[in-house]
């Protein structure tokens, strides 16, 4: 193994992740997206019910993945992760859903690549999370990020919060 070549090492990725805040107290920077999550966080808890669905969108390395991963950490939800250009057809995407469980975050990465038909299914889950796609009632949250701000009508339920430099 030599560590001076530009490949990544095996354990890279878990180290990497280990460098990354856990808890939103932790997080350095974004002051009114932290107190406006803070605010849901803390409603969610209380109610004793998930979050809302969430967009963050901003330029690439403001933190979205980092606070998607948080959220998750601070609702005590495990969290799935894909990404728009995976979900290739509708079907990838039902697979994803029909596998969360209750309280489970679902974590979509550049929502702004996700193919048309998908785009649909994704926003039919989101309307009515309770069996939109299934027959299974689930209550979980989606996480969007993406690197354009949502148009009026494109966020559906989703509370969207601006990550800036």
């Amino acid at each position: 193994m030599d560590l001076l070549k530009p490949e990544p090492v095996d354990d890279d990725s878990s180290y990497e992740l280990s460098l990354r805040p856990k808890l939103l107290r932790e997080y350095i920077g974004q002051h009114k997206v932290k107190a406006n999550l803070e605010i849901s966080l803390e409603a969610a808890r209380k109610r004793h019910d998930t979050l809302d669905h969430v967009l963050l969108f901003g330029p690439p390395g403001l933190g979205k993945t980092t606070l998607a991963n948080i959220i998750a950490n601070e609702m005590g939800s495990d969290i799935r992760t894909t990404s728009g250009p995976a979900l290739e057809r509708a079907g990838d995407l039902v697979g994803i859903l029909l596998n969360l469980e209750q309280r489970d975050i679902l974590f979509i990465d550049e929502i702004h690549r996700l193919p048309a038909p998908v785009e649909e299914v994704l926003y039919a889950a989101t309307t009515n999370m309770t069996g939109a796609v299934s027959t299974r009632p689930t209550k979980a949250t989606t996480m969007l990020t993406s690197r354009r701000p949502p148009s009026s009508g494109q966020t559906g339920n989703a509370r969207s919060q601006r990550l800036e430099r």
